[in-house]
């Protein structure tokens, strides 16, 4: 399974933690905020599978991308806050082993982590961050290259987007931090 999971040598953060996840079975996207916005994690898992792919390697295909997310959320005491990106419900593609992922990753971070996702429309995270909600992949990676923050694909630019609308909901809420 080909898994990149980068980080800054010196990890600048204190208080809470705001992880964002584009879930997608060629590409998770995984991205972890400290609470000034600025990126402590990265991570991108997946891989393309035949139509004809057996159920193990289907299956074994949904192990290792819960198991990479878990690998960087539970890097945290505490866990940081998740969200995860919504339904593109106007997408094609297969989404019955798109709803599969969903619930494989859901179920092993509250169980694994007692982790309750919060799930945040693609539509308006984008809306809240770059304030364009119909913004294109490589509308919100320009977006991001615009304020020098480096991420290797659009996967890991939406998880972004995720962890940065989650983060300024709390942040914006006056929540304690920490």
């Amino acid at each position: 399974m080909p898994e990149q999971v980068t980080k800054p040598d010196v990890l600048r953060w204190e208080g809470s933690l705001f992880c964002g996840l584009d879930l997608s079975l060629t590409g998770t996207g995984v991205c972890v905020l400290d609470s000034a916005g600025a990126p402590v994690a990265w991570a991108t898992v997946g891989s393309k599978l035949k139509r004809s792919s057996s159920v193990r390697e289907k299956v074994q295909r949904l192990i290792d991308i819960a198991s990479c997310i878990m690998d960087v959320v539970g890097e945290y005491d505490p866990a940081p806050r998740v969200a995860i990106e919504g339904y593109a419900f106007a997408a094609p593609g297969a989404q019955n082993d798109l709803g599969e992922l969903h619930g494989v990753v859901k179920s092993q971070l509250w169980l694994g982590l007692a982790v309750e996702p919060e799930i945040i429309p693609p539509t308006q995270a984008r809306k809240v961050v770059i304030g364009n909600g119909r913004a294109k992949k490589n509308d919100v990676q320009a977006w991001l290259q615009g304020r020098a923050i480096r991420c290797s694909n659009h996967n890991e630019a939406d998880a972004y987007v995720v962890a940065e609308c989650l983060r300024t909901r709390h942040v914006d809420k006056g929540e304690p931090d920490g």
